[in-house]
Formats: C-alpha cells, structure tokens, sequence
C-alpha cells in the first residue's frame, strides 16, 4: 500500500510552507524530533503517521506532508553541543544574528549593496560590488567581518555559491536530503511538479536529468512563471517525453482547474 503522503522540496529558506500547513492544521514532518532540544534527523522522514480509534483499535494512515529544506531552513539552529542541527524560531535566529549590527543593516553601504544586488548579475555589478567593499574604512571593514563572523555562527544555510559548504554537519544534511530526493524520483509512478524553481543548482540538475532518463514512469511538470521562461526549460530537458510545462496564456491565470487539466493529459 502507498504511504498517504506528500513530499515538499524547497531551496527556500524562509518557513512558509511549514507556517501554511500549520495553519490548514495538516500534519507535517519537518525533519526534526522531541521537544525540549528538537534535533535534525533525516531519519525522521520514514516515519508515517496512524490514528486508532479509542474502543474498537481499528487503526488508519493520516495523509501527512513531508518538507524538505535542501539548503538548510531560518528555522534552523547550530548546536555547540553535538555540532547536530536544532530547531530555533525565525524570530531568535534573526535577532541573534544582527545583535549589535542594527546601524550596520541601515548604513549607506549596505544600500547601495541591496541596489546591487537587485539587478541583474553582470561584470559591471560585480566590478562596482568590488569598488565598494575596497571603500570602506579599516572601521567599518572590521565591523563588516565581524558580522560575518556571527552571520555564520548563527544561521544553518547553504549559501548560493559554488563553494556551498564550511562545515561536515551542513554538508552532510544537504547530501542526505539530495539522496532522499533521488530516491523519490525514482519510484514508480513518480509525479513530480515544480513552481518557482530554475534549477540553477547543478546538484539538483544532474539528479532530476538522471531520473527522467532512466524512469520512464516518471512524469515532471513544470510551471513556467513567464512565456519565456519554457525556452529555458526546454533547453534544460530536452526531448524529454515525461517533461510536461505549464506554460500561461497571455494575461492568464494558472489556477487548480488549469493544473488538474494537465495532470490528466500527464497521466493518460
């Protein structure tokens, strides 16, 4: 019998998919167990879930959702400890990392970096990124580095870079989730959907081509934000059978309706 169960995959790290299903009051697994000291464990993914009636036993599978957080969550925390992952609200963890930076995040520098990085990532940004870190004061270099310090002594992210890891723990979570991700797409009668993803994480690429090469049962469908954006899709996969987009109508809205439209030409 097929575990009544759903699979969330996200390179985000914001909670948002955790706080939706809290909210709809859906059971959800998001990788972590006990109480007093939540701990990551990627082992707690297995697990299912089982309502029993109080009188008569009969017992029945609760359809839960698991969430996968690929590059590390806000949600999670460094443990000193055991150099494991433990749980830590949004709100301590970003306070924890600007304690003593407040006039750093409002400086006049750090504006100019958000317009940067706002645009579009070309030699001239990074050229006028580069001037402006070579303008700072001694000061304000030292403060900057120091904040990096406490950035990375408090958050457990992978950082977008091609450098991703620092440390053994970060990277060996992200390498169990991969494996997980993997395994998934290679079941039978696999459906996979994607929103809102490039697939700009050549790990993730290579695991997701792999899989619609070798399992035929696999289907993908892709939502396209923009027209456009399918060229890039199709070049990312192409003439794959089992890759479907969902591409929008000028001045369309994709919808549920639109969407179960194409899952069942998908599966015919």
């Amino acid at each position: 019998m097929l575990p009544k169960r759903v699979n969330f995959f996200t390179t985000n790290y914001d909670p948002m998919i955790e706080s939706s299903l809290e909210t709809l009051v859906q059971p959800f697994n998001d990788g972590f167990t006990g109480r007093m000291r939540p701990a990551f464990d990627t082992s707690s993914f297995s697990r299912l879930m089982y309502e029993q009636s109080l009188f008569m036993e009969y017992s029945s599978q609760v359809a839960t959702a698991n969430v996968f957080k690929v590059h590390g969550s806000l949600t999670w925390r460094r443990q000193n400890v055991n150099a494991g992952i433990g749980y830590s609200s949004v709100d301590d963890t970003l306070k924890d990392c600007l304690i003593n930076f407040e006039d750093l995040i409002s400086s006049k520098a750090v504006e100019k970096v958000g317009i940067l990085v706002q645009k579009d990532c070309d030699d001239a940004g990074v050229n006028n990124l580069r001037l402006l870190a070579c303008s700072l004061s001694g000061d304000d270099s030292h403060i900057v580095n120091n904040f990096a310090n406490q950035y990375d002594a408090t958050l457990c992210i992978v950082n977008p870079a091609k450098k991703k890891f620092e440390e053994t723990v970060l990277e060996q979570s992200y390498y169990d989730l991969l494996r997980i991700y993997a395994n998934e797409l290679d079941r039978n009668n696999s459906l996979l959907i994607v929103f809102g993803f490039s697939f700009a994480d050549e790990h993730i690429l290579g695991l997701t081509r792999r899989a619609i090469r070798s399992n035929p049962q696999l289907i993908v469908i892709i939502s396209c934000y923009t027209r456009e954006d399918a060229t890039g899709y199709q070049s990312l996969f192409p003439n794959a059978d089992n890759v479907y987009l969902f591409i929008p109508t000028e001045g369309g809205v994709i919808g549920l309706r639109e969407l179960s439209e194409v899952l069942k030409c998908a599966v015919k």
